[in-house]
């Protein structure tokens, strides 16, 4: 090897690729499982998929909860990197968000929140959608309000170098808010604009997969991150950091 060659960035894409790919492997698999789950109900063969937690599509499936540890292990490794970057409060701010984001999900937040404001203000189901629809985005529309507002404040309180992080998990998370928030009413109104079972089924699976390919785009960027400081560790902080730095 030439004296001197940086051997920094091919070792850390070559952890990425091989975390890539068993993190889409097991995407793979969970989707591939939810598909054979169909197959035995509709048709009666893989029994060996026949246990309702492979269906993909419900809140405490196999494939959500893998979401789930997915977004926590991103939020962690978030705050593994607040608590060793200068002047780094965005970090905190974001990984708190995929704490949320995995917390509203497995606890149905918005679900049970969204129905109770729909039924207290008396949504109307319009446009294809049910009023449980419009609570939960109303729901969303206030909570991801306050999330960027005190994103932007740890932002601006940021240095550089944490705030390019952040920068680079921006298009993960809008594909995620996408799937999950605006994909997601898909599934309800599919019924009143007469789609067939097999094309409802497709609208959800493709939410699913939508959903786990940006958690895991999620989690390689944040990886990536990691990996980074591993190798080139900057100064530590010490203490814990807040807002205010």
């Amino acid at each position: 090897m030439p004296a001197g060659r940086d051997t920094t960035l091919p070792s850390i894409t070559r952890r990425l690729v091989w975390l890539g790919l068993a993190l889409l492997a097991v995407d793979a698999l969970f989707l591939l499982a939810d598909m054979l789950h169909r197959l035995h109900i509709t048709r009666g063969i893989f029994p060996t998929f026949a246990h309702p937690l492979w269906e993909g599509d419900p809140d405490g499936s196999l494939l959500e909860i893998w979401g789930y540890v997915k977004a926590v292990a991103g939020g962690i490794a978030l705050i593994w990197l607040w608590r060793r970057l200068h002047a780094a409060p965005v970090l905190l701010v974001a990984g708190c968000i995929l704490f949320f984001i995995a917390a509203d999900d497995s606890l149905r937040l918005h679900e049970e929140i969204g129905g109770a404001i729909a039924w207290n203000l008396g949504f109307p189901a319009m446009w294809n959608l049910r009023g449980q629809d419009f609570g939960e985005l109303l729901f969303w529309a206030i909570i991801g309000s306050g999330l960027l507002a005190w994103l932007i404040i740890a932002f601006r309180r940021s240095a550089p170098q944490p705030r390019r992080i952040v920068w680079f998990l921006v298009p993960p998370l809008a594909s995620l808010a996408f799937f999950a928030a605006i994909f997601d009413g898909i599934g309800p109104a599919s019924r009143q604009w007469g789609w067939s079972t097999r094309a409802r089924y497709l609208a959800n699976w493709a939410e699913s997969a939508g959903e786990q390919l940006s958690i895991t785009a999620l989690v390689l960027v944040i990886a990536y991150f990691v990996f980074l400081h591993l190798r080139n560790p900057g100064p530590r902080t010490t203490g814990t950091q807040g807002l205010s730095d």
